[in-house]
């Protein structure tokens, strides 16, 4: 089977359609990328109030003929794939903020990725976590070692991404500046290609939308 390239990346015609495709490359990019991407607040508060409007009007539908009908039938099956990849794109974010709850806190320019109530959720989070800790074991531990983020060893006790690890992309614009990937290694970025790098060498362009990760 031939990939026809221009199809691929062929823009959706319609604000509707143009904001389901955001919203899959938002969370396909969240998924695989190692660390915590920018929230895409427009995008969801839009995808969010058409998902609300959609069903107060299927509510007041129910009991009439139109509830049963063949178009209502798959506007509900439209609907319930939009919410599971608006549903998936936040659980993957929450995941993230679990896994490096400390590391965003520490950081912040990986903070300003997370909307208003991600912030509070990690607020709370590492609240009640360290709580726990203190808790159950910390306490019983000398001052200096009852620390959650020592670098003992030269080894953090923060967990943070691995932002070498490899990944699947697809170059949506042309880059005109050969990619550095090794030291005397270089790649080309054209329209189109599908490669596997190190995240790091592509998280800019990632974070700019000329690359997807797939």
């Amino acid at each position: 089977m031939d990939w026809d390239v221009d199809e691929l990346l062929a823009e959706p015609t319609t604000e509707v359609e143009q904001d389901y495709s955001s919203l899959c490359t938002q969370w396909l990019n969240e998924r695989m990328a190692p660390e915590l991407l920018p929230f895409a607040e427009d995008v969801v508060t839009r995808v969010t109030e058409r998902l609300r409007a959609q069903l107060e009007t299927l509510q007041s539908s129910i009991g009439t003929a139109n509830a049963t009908g063949y178009r209502s039938v798959l506007i509900q099956i439209e609907l319930e794939r939009i919410k599971f990849v608006l549903r998936s794109y936040l659980r993957t974010r929450l995941s993230k903020i679990d896994d490096y709850g400390q590391y965003i806190q520490a950081n912040p320019s990986v903070l300003l990725n997370l909307s208003s109530t991600e912030r509070q959720y990690l607020l709370r989070h590492q609240q009640l976590l360290h709580r726990h800790y203190m808790t159950s074991f910390l306490r019983e531990l000398p001052m200096k070692m009852n620390k959650l983020d020592d670098t003992i060893g030269r080894t953090s006790m923060v967990a943070a991404p691995d932002m070498d690890s490899p990944v699947f992309c697809m170059v949506n614009e042309t880059i005109e500046e050969n990619l550095r990937v090794a030291e005397n290694e270089y790649v080309t970025l054209d329209r189109g290609d599908i490669l596997l790098l190190k995240y790091s060498a592509i998280a800019n362009y990632v974070r700019a939308g000329a690359v997807s990760l797939i």
